[in-house]
């Protein structure tokens, strides 16, 4: 999309800062991802020594459980030899406090669900599973989790996880929400944490979704904007025009969030719009805003400018669910990542936006 007179914007030649040789890493033995350049996208901007901070905040309680500051190299990407569609990213975390305990871990990414955008934004599933020494001790073992990358700058990236485990007789249910904050050059950019009154007002912009093919949507008409488009039931890119509008009823703490999506095109024809309302949720003892929306999912504002919204519980029933990291960049400028799901528990599609603060003008 056309971004030429946002001063905010990533450069091309930030996007290209470390772009390697994609033989020399191997990318031709790779799995090949149904979206083109993915693993040239993902070499080039993620691969070698990052500085990392990193919270994990309670999902019922809005609590703390964690906090850690730790050093990350990444090494390597190669093909699984058990499963042929996997990629294998080779690395190393070793926490500040024990700077002599580097801990190897080994992180899986599907090819079949992966697109990683020209910046390097990406989502998938279940690779913080094995990032056992940044996740917090949880009364069962995670099963599963949905990561959001959100490069910010040639040496930033913001990397928000939502972590399913069991709870009584439930066996995916959000139980935390981690949030990594990792820099090339160990410089960490100070933004406030974000607020819910931060995100109020009319917010416009541009997106790139990239829907997979063999999507399997419900039969009724609960599908989210990004697949409503003629040729929404097929695999590849879709560049669209976003309107969201985000208002809140302080006397019933309600909020109300529409999104609109229009053709990039001149004629601009509506593709679809839909709406959520839910409730201010700000638990006692919490450190962040939240909101509870009516279609089971949550959202948590978190430090750095950032909020993650997803569903309560991890995806597989019968009704699409979506899941997004929000990263407010400066004021009246952000960046959105969204993950879409169909209704049995498969990636439908992947949205990258950048969003500018239309007015101020609250919508009640």
């Amino acid at each position: 999309w056309n971004l030429q007179n946002d001063p905010n914007r990533i450069s091309r030649s930030q996007l290209n800062f470390s772009r390697l040789d994609c033989n020399a890493s191997g990318m031709d033995d790779l799995p090949l991802p149904k979206s083109p350049h993915s693993w040239d996208n993902f070499l080039s901007r993620h691969l070698g020594d990052w500085t990392g901070r990193a919270i994990a905040i309670d999902a019922n309680t809005g609590r703390l459980l964690h906090s850690v500051s730790y050093q990350l190299t990444t090494d390597s990407l190669t093909t699984s030899a058990t499963n042929p569609a996997s990629a294998l990213l080779t690395a190393s975390v070793t926490p500040d406090s024990q700077p002599d305990n580097a801990k190897p871990i080994t992180i899986r990414y599907d090819a079949r669900s992966l697109h990683v955008f020209p910046d390097g934004s990406y989502s998938a599933d279940s690779p913080i599973l094995d990032f056992a020494p940044l996740l917090p001790t949880l009364p069962a073992a995670p099963t599963f989790a949905i990561e959001h990358t959100l490069p910010i700058s040639a040496t930033e990236r913001i990397r928000a996880f939502l972590v399913y485990a069991p709870q009584g007789d439930l066996p995916g249910t959000l139980r935390c929400v981690l949030l990594l904050e990792e820099t090339r050059d160990g410089m960490f950019e100070s933004r406030p944490p974000l607020s819910l009154t931060a995100l109020l007002g009319q917010w416009g912009g541009a997106a790139e979704t990239w829907r997979h093919n063999g999507t399997v949507m419900p039969r009724n008409d609960n599908v989210p904007a990004e697949l409503r488009h003629k040729s929404g039931s097929a695999g590849g890119l879709m560049k669209t025009k976003t309107r969201v509008t985000v208002g809140w009823d302080p006397a019933s703490a309600t909020v109300r969030r529409v999104t609109t999506l229009t053709e990039a095109g001149e004629k601009g024809n509506e593709i679809g719009s839909s709406s959520l309302y839910g409730k201010v949720w700000m638990p006692e003892g919490g450190l962040f805003d939240g909101v509870k929306f009516g279609d089971n999912s949550i959202l948590l504002c978190l430090s750095s400018g950032c909020c993650l919204q997803g569903p309560e519980r991890a995806p597989g029933i019968k009704e699409p669910v979506t899941s997004e990291l929000v990263c407010l960049v400066t004021p009246g400028y952000r960046r959105r990542l969204m993950r879409v799901y169909d209704g049995v528990g498969q990636v439908a599609s992947e949205t990258l936006a950048a969003e500018s603060l239309l007015d101020n003008q609250t919508d009640k």
